[in-house]
């Protein structure tokens, strides 16, 4: 039995290995060689992931996320998180650890990115560097503030489940969400001042 789940794991390990070596060199879902392998520049800003995507993405892979849907549920963009883009995204520019958190994850963070409580973000942080990119790639600027995206991301989610909902009720869950992120900025800034001062206290 245990010579058999050893020769099950090695066999499920190797596939997984073989679909991704295999899938690297492709992120559209039509087939799309792209130049991700060369592209070894982690970006600090998201304005850098905009400069970065251009040099990655093929122009069907452009004109796809900009007539992309905003819930990721649906939407192009959502698609691509399961794709080799999503996984180089995930785990060289949004990559967080005990050891090593990426500017950009850093940056991500301080805007709201677990202003509704939740610890798992990787999906939501892909959205908003994809998003962000599809508003690049429609007004040729980033998003004027990063904390909508975090907001959008869980709106969009609820028209998603709940698109038979009159104005007034979507209008009422949007700020519910304004109103969370609100209060995280305000427990956010408090935490901060409070580390600048025992920093400060520290050195005198």
């Amino acid at each position: 039995m245990k010579l058999f789940k050893k020769i099950l794991s090695s066999v499920l390990s190797f596939g997984m290995i073989f679909n991704f070596a295999f899938s690297l060199p492709v992120f559209a879902e039509g087939g799309e060689s792209t130049s991700v392998i060369s592209s070894s520049y982690i970006p600090k800003t998201l304005g850098e992931c905009c400069v970065e995507l251009d040099k990655i993405l093929t122009p069907e892979e452009k004109e796809k996320i900009k007539q992309s849907e905003r819930c990721f549920r649906t939407s192009y963009i959502g698609k691509l998180w399961l794709k080799p883009l999503g996984r180089m995204i995930c785990f060289k520019w949004l990559r967080e650890s005990r050891d090593e958190t990426t500017a950009l994850c850093k940056l991500l963070l301080d805007h709201g990115a677990r202003f509704d409580g939740e610890m798992e973000i990787k999906l939501k942080l892909f959205w908003v560097v994809l998003e962000n990119y599809r508003h690049y790639l429609l007004t040729g600027e980033c998003v004027p503030c990063i904390e909508d995206l975090m907001i959008d991301y869980w709106y969009y989610d609820f028209i998603f489940f709940n698109g038979d909902e009159n104005e007034e009720q979507k209008s009422r869950r949007r700020a519910d969400l304004e109103r969370a992120m609100a209060k995280w900025k305000e427990k956010h800034e408090a935490y901060k001042n409070r580390w600048t001062i025992v920093s400060a206290g520290t050195i005198l």
